[in-house]
């Protein structure tokens, strides 16, 4: 059998906060109308004007020549 100790009178640490971490679409707070982003593909287009809507805001994507898609901002 394993010997285990047992302490009394220990005080519990304060809870830790988890750290905050910053989205890599904060960026997107700060636009403005008409201002506009390009992402690599669909699916992060899909993310970025998931967000905008989020916030109330009226976006429109196109697909790029080169397969990048730009987002506007438009009210």
């Amino acid at each position: 059998m394993t010997n285990y100790q047992i302490d009394k009178n220990l005080a519990i640490p304060p809870k830790t906060m988890p750290t905050t971490r910053v989205s890599k679409w904060a960026y997107i707070d700060v636009m403005e109308i008409g201002d506009s982003t390009l992402v690599s593909n669909r699916k992060e287009s899909t993310c970025v004007f998931k967000r905008m809507q989020v916030r109330g805001w009226k976006c429109k994507t196109r697909t790029l020549e080169d397969g990048n898609v730009r987002v506007w901002r438009i009210s």
